[in-house]
Formats: structure tokens, sequence, C-alpha cells
């Protein structure tokens, strides 16, 4: 799978060539030795807020319960941590590197006390390298050497997304058993658990079915829609590595989890989209807005309702249908509300900005294929287009065959 995305994200950046347009890299990995040095990789084309638009695959507005990043040397080595700023920006929990492999992130012990001292609840990782059980155990006897010290909130992950984990011939079985080794270990030293991986390892590398242990899952899809790996017992999300935290330089990953971890009774939250010209997201159960963002309490405008869903109001009326909003165009369900990515009208296809809802035109990169919208928004399919001087294919599901 990742090298399938490195392949598509080669194809992406010639088309884009092609185009005489931007398009964007994906983040393939999670919290590992690659992730801090990027320096963070845009998450999608329309993302203006890594931290709200989510959604859960029946359309319902994602919540949450905590919402945390991780931390490795990267961040350090740009700039000193503020972590009074971290947790004033809205942060529950901060998931620190404890070691590459065996070579230990020289930041852990600062990070988890600034974590700490600041309030909020610290948990660890360590990014695998192991090849066989015999270095998974050396790993884990690191792990807890490094953590006994801290009284953890949050659980101790195993890092697993390294390919090189992979060179001496593991199989899914044996690296099951390196992942649920490694968690034995963490337990035994009162610790809480869990794996660490994206959506490639748990298809294809591990044996979901046999891991007793939460999963710390990493996925970063376009049209932020939340579709955990069938069979496990998925906690945190992590959605992607271009988050933005006060207190903290450069770019942070972003984190939400559904299990509350090291106690307490948080209020659910949601972590629902925002419409284009404000930047409302809905932090600790409240909704906040700019200036010219949209009035809560209003019956004209926008408003957003406790799902998440967003409506606009006129002289007291849902809209309904197409709707021109300073010179965007929105579609609204027969309920008023807001449609987000992908919509049928009349037998056309259009897709609405994932994050703010208006129509998009032109080249869309969405889960790995290319779709082209035209200047009234209409997805092509079943047709053969010249654009910019260049022909181009596109399938009965609209889908370019010869990007």
């Amino acid at each position: 799978m990742v090298k399938n995305r490195e392949k598509m994200l080669t194809a992406a950046l010639l088309l884009s060539f092609a185009m005489g347009t931007t398009i964007p890299a994906y983040a393939l990995i999670g919290p590992g030795e690659g992730m801090g040095s990027q320096g963070g990789m845009a998450q999608s084309q329309t993302d203006q807020n890594p931290w709200s638009g989510y959604r859960n695959a029946d359309g319902s507005a994602f919540s949450y319960l905590e919402r945390g990043i991780s931390i490795s040397k990267f961040q350090n080595q740009k700039g000193a941590i503020d972590w009074s700023k971290v947790k004033r920006d809205g942060i529950d929990f901060a998931i620190v590197r404890i070691a590459y492999g065996l070579t230990e992130d020289p930041y852990f012990d600062q990070n988890v006390s600034g974590a700490q001292n600041a309030g909020l609840k610290a948990g660890a990782y360590l990014c695998a390298t192991a090849k066989n059980l015999d270095e998974t155990i050396a790993e884990a006897n690191l792990a807890v050497s490094k953590i006994r010290k801290y009284r953890l909130g949050y659980p101790v992950a195993y890092d697993m997304e390294v390919n090189g984990m992979l060179s001496e011939g593991a199989t899914p079985e044996q690296l099951t058993e390196m992942a649920n080794k490694f968690c034995e270990i963490v337990a035994a030293a009162g610790y809480t658990p869990v794996v660490y991986a994206n959506t490639n390892w748990l298809k294809n590398h591990l044996r979901v079915s046999n891991i007793p242990y939460d999963i710390w899952f990493a996925a970063y899809p376009e049209d932020k829609v939340y579709r955990p790996v069938s069979g496990t017992n998925t906690t945190i999300w992590q959605t992607g590595d271009n988050g933005v935290v006060k207190g903290i330089v450069g770019n942070v990953t972003t984190e939400f989890s559904n299990k509350a971890y090291g106690g307490g009774n948080p209020e659910r939250k949601y972590a629902a989209s925002s419409v284009s010209g404000n930047s409302g997201v809905i932090y600790g159960g409240g909704l906040s807005f700019s200036d010219a963002g949209p009035a809560a309490a209003r019956k004209s405008g926008w408003e957003q309702e406790k799902d998440g869903s967003w409506f606009y109001y006129e002289d007291g009326a849902r809209a309904k249908g197409w709707k021109q909003i300073k010179d965007l165009w929105y579609y609204f369900r027969d309920d008023g509300s807001m449609v987000n990515g992908w919509v049928e009208v009349n037998g056309s296809w259009y897709y609405m900005d994932v994050d703010n809802g208006y129509m998009k035109t032109g080249w869309r990169l969405i889960n790995d294929l290319w779709y082209y919208m035209d200047e009234n928004g209409v997805m092509l399919s079943n047709t053969t287009r010249s654009i910019n001087g260049i022909e181009y294919s596109f399938n009965e599901t609209g889908a370019c065959t010869n990007p």
C-alpha cells in the first residue's frame, strides 16, 4: 500500500506539472522517524483547519473525547516548546517518542515532564525497527526503562510502520507476535499498551483479530471520513501531520481519542466541518467563530447544530437545494443541512468541498483516483476531454483512466 501510494504521489506530481497547478503530497507514515523530519505534509488540497471537518462513514459528524498530539525531537529542534501555551490551545494529551528502535530520543524526559507539568496527560511511543522477536523484546525493555519513573495517563505505543521491519521476511503472524510481546512487557510493568499502525500495516502485515490491545490508527483521508480497519479496537485516530498548536514551532500530528485514558469524564466534542469565510470549529463543547463568521444563535445566515451540521437561513427559513452565497455555490439537503463531498443532483455528480461545503471545479484527487469537474461543477464521465491541451479519458464512474 505504501509503495502504491508512492507511485500515486509521483503520478500526481507529474499531472500537476502538466496542468500547471500544485498538488500537495499525502502523508504516508505516522509518528516515527520520518514524520517529524518532514515538518508536516499537507493533508488535502482543501484543508484549512486540520482539527476540523471530520465525519463518520454514515455522514454524521465525527466526535471524540480528548484531542492531542504526538511529539518527537523534530519539534524540539525547531524551537523550545511552551507546554503552557499548548495546554491553553485546547490540547488534552501528548504522546512522546521514547526512541527510534534502540536510538533514544534526546528530548523524551524533557517533553514528558513539560507536558505533565502543564496539565496534559502524557503517553509514550517507541518507533519499532525490530526484525524479530528478540529485537522487539529489547525495544520493550528500553521503553520500560525510560517510562518507569513516570505515571503516564495515556498509553505506551508500539509504533509499527517502518518497512525495514519486513526486510528479513517477518510474516504477519510473526509481526503480530512481536506486537503482542511488546504490549505484554509494557502491561507487566503497570502501563497501558497500544499498537500504532496505518491501514496498510493493519490489513497486510498484522493479524488484527489476534491483537487483544487497543489500536492507535493512522489514516489521513482527503475526504476526512473515519474508516477504521474492521476487527480492530481503535481508540485513537491520527488524522494528519499538519496540525498547528500554539507553543510549538512547526507542525504536529492531529490526534483524536474516543477513550478517556487516565480517568476523568471529558465532554464529548465534535470535530465538525467549518464553513467558508469563517474559522468556526467546535472546541471544548462550545462554538468559536471569527468576527467574519456566522453567528450561532441567529436565524439569518449560517448556523451550526450540535451534531456538527451546517444550515443557512434566510428570513428564518432554511435554504434547500442549490444556493449561491458570496459567489460560491452550496447544496443543501431536504432538511436544510449542507452537503460535503459527493452529491448527485438530477443525474449529475458534483463534489462539494469537504471542509467548507462549496462546489468544486477542476481536478480532484479522491481516494487515489483523479476526477474532473467542469466549469459548472459537473463531474465528467464516459467521455474524453481535452484539458490544457492534453486528452484525458474518464470511465463510467468518472475516474480518469489515463492520468
